[in-house]
């Protein structure tokens, strides 16, 4: 199908990042001014792999810091 000839529906979104689908399928990821066009499988991937770094970055947050003296060799 030709891109004149799709017509997008929202998801969701939000200001800055929109997640539309076209009427062909394709899915179109705005993030600011770039816009990826994905597959729905694609879709799926990208927002597990989103997860898993958000889990990492709650758990790299709530770990207690090592001091930097405690680090370094004497």
């Amino acid at each position: 199908m030709d891109d004149a000839d799709c017509r997008r529906e929202r998801l969701a979104g939000t200001a800055g990042l929109v997640v539309d689908q076209c009427t062909c399928g394709c899915v179109h990821l705005t993030i600011g001014a770039m816009t990826l066009r994905l597959q729905a499988d694609g879709v799926v991937e990208v927002a597990n792999v989103l997860q898993q770094a958000v889990i990492e970055l709650q758990r790299r947050r709530s770990a207690p810091r090592r001091r930097l003296a405690s680090v370094l060799p004497s």
